[in-house]
């Protein structure tokens, strides 16, 4: 395990100080401790990293889990490292060189997430078995259970407060929930494909979620309005992160970038290219000065940010993104004028800005190479239509995603007489007809992939029946 001290790449307001590298897989969760001089990380190749800062201190390499770890967390107290795994099991670290551990056979299913509570006191899990539980802390001890989604459930997070837990799921829902009695509050909908993460924004009052359909979407929960909507096309988002001061958001996509969005103005106020590969999980320190990132290229990156940066004018900055790179929402623009902010001040009317308006204010920051490790990847595009399997590690029980349908458009009689030439005509005709095909072979290739979906889902509740039956035969014996 090494980190690698880099020269400063200055971004708008970002400067990658440190690459980590240990993971002999992706990195597919990092989270900071408290006092924001450690990093601890969790990849797929089963093991979870801590990393101290200083670089006379040595990195903890826990050894434990069975397959990939999907989430990591450190207790704010400091005292314990959750991590979760595809195995089925959450695990309880101690942060010291020992790293002596408590393990919970938590789901009959793998775990995809784990969150701790502001006072260290409470645990929720979800996993591939549609729910979400409660356990007790630092004494592992099951409380209650969520359930109501209808599919795998990716992702769940605490409140500030510890009051409500948000829960995302491949059933396209994002479902807010009481802690006291368990009870589902709101339901939360419109995001077209699988969800990757949710997060509370730090005043409790709204929720965010990204999705495989390359979109953010972020709620007030009070009222279940819609309050803004980014999309970037063609990159799926695997991950999100508010700042502690409410006013910038980052999220992690396929294409390897990072993306901050200015939250008082709606606008995307930077992007960072810092991975050769996807990127899978970005994570604020608790005072903001610092964020990380982890990648499917076995790195895990510290930043020093200055938020207020992401905040200038972005108005005098050139753009290097196309109008259908970044776009408004409709829903946005119905919603804002009686949604409460996401901040505590009132946003600018400026978060109501048009497509035309977006693509002429953005900035774009590809570092440039300082060692081998640091090489910005070629362009290359991840389709949104395709699971982005790498954000999890799950090569083995996920659900296969529906492909992209064309549409075909015929060729009107004014066309033909706006001056286009025969030759150039029968090749637009031949062009559009091979898109046809094409799009007759994706329409089967769909069919069979829904066929495979259910045949998956039956599997899955087949062996979830098995283990119940096996459980209760070892309830019997004993």
């Amino acid at each position: 395990m090494s980190s690698r001290p880099c020269s400063p790449l200055q971004a708008d307001f970002c400067t990658l100080e440190k690459t980590f590298r240990g993971h002999r897989g992706a990195v597919t969760s990092v989270a900071f401790n408290s006092s924001g001089n450690k990093i601890v990380s969790g990849g797929t190749d089963n093991t979870v990293i801590i990393w101290n800062f200083k670089d006379n201190y040595r990195a903890y390499k826990y050894k434990g889990h069975t397959k990939p770890v999907t989430s990591v967390k450190f207790a704010p107290n400091g005292n314990l490292v959750v991590s979760s795994s595809k195995d089925g099991t959450i695990k309880l670290w101690t942060p010291t060189l020992e790293g002596r551990c408590t393990s919970i056979s938590a789901h009959t299913s793998s775990v995809n997430c784990v969150d701790v509570s502001y006072d260290s006191k409470l645990l929720v899990s979800c996993a591939n078995d549609k729910s979400a539980k409660i356990w007790s802390l630092p004494n592992p001890k099951f409380l209650s259970s969520f359930s109501g989604h209808t599919r795998i459930v990716r992702s769940c997070s605490f409140s500030p407060d510890a009051r409500l837990i948000a829960t995302g799921a491949d059933d396209r829902c994002v479902k807010i929930w009481s802690v006291d009695d368990t009870t589902c509050l709101h339901t939360l909908q419109g995001i077209q494909d699988d969800i990757t993460q949710v997060c509370f924004h730090p005043s409790g009052t709204s929720v965010a979620a990204s999705s495989l359909d390359c979109s953010i979407m972020i709620w007030d929960i009070r009222t279940n309005q819609l309050l803004q909507r980014y999309t970037v096309d063609n990159h799926a988002i695997n991950s999100i992160a508010f700042h502690p001061n409410g006013k910038l958001l980052l999220s992690a996509s396929s294409d390897t970038k990072i993306n901050s969005w200015d939250l008082t103005t709606g606008l995307l106020s930077s992007s960072i290219h810092s991975h050769t590969k996807p990127v899978l999980s970005v994570s604020f320190s608790e005072e903001g000065s610092l964020f990380a990132s982890g990648g499917e290229d076995s790195s895990v990156c510290l930043w020093r940010c200055d938020p207020i940066r992401a905040f200038s004018d972005t108005s005098s900055k050139p753009s290097h993104f196309s109008s259908n790179q970044v776009q408004s929402s409709h829903t946005v623009k119905h919603h804002a004028s009686q949604s409460p902010p996401l901040s505590d001040q009132s946003p600018p009317h400026s978060i109501l800005r048009t497509r035309e308006q977006y693509s002429s204010q953005h900035t774009h920051f590809t570092p440039q190479p300082t060692s081998t490790n640091l090489s910005p990847h070629s362009h290359h595009s991840t389709s949104p239509s395709r699971r982005d399997t790498s954000k999890l590690g799950d090569y083995d029980d996920e659900q296969i995603p529906q492909p992209q349908q064309f549409t075909h458009h015929s060729i009107s009689p004014s066309r033909r007489q706006s001056g286009v030439s025969e030759d150039n005509l029968k090749k637009i005709i031949h062009i559009q007809q091979q898109v046809e095909g094409h799009g007759k072979v994706l329409n089967a290739l769909q069919t069979n992939m829904e066929n495979l979906n259910r045949r998956q889902e039956s599997t899955e509740t087949k062996i979830t029946n098995i283990e119940i039956t096996l459980q209760k035969i070892l309830d019997t014996l004993k």
